[in-house]
């Protein structure tokens, strides 16, 4: 059981971002969207905790089904860790490294030469399929969602331009 003291600080905690929240509601339309849309997380799992902590028996359901995944994620952790262990790459830590930093340098390269706009995509959707191994058609979705949120987000409603890259600095 959590202690009174814990309860009233997740309460005025609670209170804080809800005030928080409510101020940055009268903020002008390109300034108030992170505030709003990270405050309103913040507002729902205080919240969340408010609630198991107020309703009896919330949270030892919580805890008890909880336990009982975590029985069968133990199992698969297990197996996971075996599997990784049979099929680990033969290459030192420098390699992978190495790796990492590529595909840092060829994001950057990327938004360098395409821009935000094309650079981005690109590189989420090549860095889903190859670097996250995922399908053709994951990727290609990554990339499209990732182009949409740039472009919803920083030029549509915070209404920023962003780097067109040098590509599109270059044309007439």
């Amino acid at each position: 059981m959590r202690s009174a003291r814990l309860r009233w600080f997740t309460l005025l905690l609670f209170l804080v971002a809800t005030a928080a929240w409510w101020a940055a509601l009268s903020m002008p339309r390109g300034t108030r969207l992170l505030p709003v849309f990270a405050g309103s997380f913040v507002v729902l799992l205080l919240l969340l905790e408010l609630a198991m902590d107020l309703v009896p028996g919330l949270r030892k359901r919580y805890d008890g089904a909880r336990s009982r995944r975590s029985v069968v994620r133990e199992e698969g952790a297990r197996r996971s860790a075996e599997t990784y262990e049979r099929s680990r790459s033969p290459h030192p830590p420098r390699s992978r490294e190495l790796r990492a930093i590529a595909w840092y340098a060829g994001g950057a390269v990327s938004i360098l030469l395409g821009g935000f706009g094309l650079g981005l995509p690109l590189f989420v959707a090549l860095a889903t399929r190859f670097g996250g191994r995922e399908r053709w058609l994951s990727a290609l979705v990554s990339g499209a969602l990732a182009a949409l949120l740039v472009h919803g987000v920083f030029e549509g409603l915070l209404q920023v331009s962003l780097y067109p890259g040098w590509i599109a600095g270059q044309l007439p």
